[in-house]
């Protein structure tokens, strides 16, 4: 039996039975303009301070992802996508002790039209902007919340394929990286 099969069936028989209820599935779009990466320069109330990341969000009850990512594409930066395109990433994120789990997916996308012009409803968004890659790739690596960044960052630098599923808990001391599927590649990224 692969070590992870053993690993995943223990931890799934230990989760409490509400936390299906605590599920956020968000979206995100990975949005290139030749070389250049578009972030968004967002601060919840969460968050101990801004940081740029790709832009998305929460899908809404009864939303499909497609539907999802068109309409916070369009929200967090005033673009509207013409085709999602191939999965990037999926990012499961567990919290135990709040009883809740997020699925984030970020799909990429070179097919848009509109000029850029945030119009976050929730105020979250408070800048979107291009930046070449290597750019991009340090503003991302700022954020806390490993999840948010370092899938696309893995993507971007060519450690990891598109597809892969990147499996987080959540700790008092932040995010730890339990597995990624395909398995991380011997000198991949590291944090």
């Amino acid at each position: 039996m692969p070590p992870f099969a053993a690993w995943s069936r223990k931890k799934i028989r230990a989760l409490p039975e509400s936390i299906a209820a605590g599920t956020v599935i968000t979206a995100s779009a990975l949005i290139r303009q030749d070389e250049n990466i578009l972030l968004v320069y967002q601060q919840r109330k969460e968050d101990p301070y801004p940081t740029w990341v790709v832009p998305g969000g929460r899908l809404e009850e009864g939303e499909s992802l497609a539907h999802g990512l068109v309409r916070e594409v369009r929200e967090e930066t005033g673009l509207i996508i013409d085709r999602v395109g191939k999965l990037v990433s999926v990012a499961h994120q567990l919290d135990k002790r709040k009883a809740s789990q997020a699925v984030s997916f970020v799909f990429e996308t070179g097919e848009w039209a509109g000029i850029v012009a945030p119009a976050d409803p929730e105020g979250v968004v408070r800048a979107a902007q291009f930046f070449p890659v290597a750019e991009a790739i340090v503003r991302m690596g700022r954020n806390s919340r490993r999840a948010m960044f370092e899938p696309v960052v893995s993507y971007l630098s060519g450690n990891h394929p598109a597809g892969t599923v990147w499996l987080y808990s959540e700790h008092d001391d932040g995010q730890k990286l339990l597995a990624t599927l395909p398995e991380q590649p011997e000198g991949s990224f590291q944090q």
